[in-house]
């Protein structure tokens, strides 16, 4: 269930859709280590890069958002909280029983999902409002 770039997910900003297709990038080295039966250091490495990575893409998102007094910043950042303390519960667990296949699992399926639906909704309109203000 590799996650797939389009322009129809594109939010109109460069540096964010280049972070986007950062962590889609990732996310997808995440998915192969998997399925090539990689180690456990092996994905516990590429899990931790990417809980870096989505805690520094979120917090530039909500400075630009800040910068811009866009509207809906409260609950675009609320969402970020909720995404990363799921990524930090997940981490928690993989930290005491390693990278176990229900936990690459429930990791893989919240990147997939979450990245998906956020981007090509809450994401988009943050990118409308941005291109109005030029």
């Amino acid at each position: 269930m590799a996650l797939e770039w389009t322009d129809k997910i594109a939010v109109g900003v460069d540096v964010i859709d280049d972070q986007h297709k950062e962590l889609f990038n990732r996310t997808n080295k995440l998915l192969e280590t998997c399925k090539n039966g990689g180690d456990q250091e092996e994905v516990i490495v590429a899990l931790r890069f990417l809980e870096d990575y989505v805690g520094k893409h979120l917090k530039e998102e909500e400075i630009l958002q800040r910068a811009h007094d866009y509207p809906d910043y409260e609950a675009h950042k609320e969402q970020h909280q909720i995404f990363l303390q799921k990524v930090a519960d997940i981490k928690a667990d993989i930290d005491e029983r390693g990278a176990t296949l229900v936990n690459v699992m429930k990791t893989t399926n919240l990147f997939v999902t979450w990245l998906t639906k956020h981007i090509s909704k809450e994401d988009k309109k943050l990118g409308e409002f941005l291109s109005g203000q030029n």
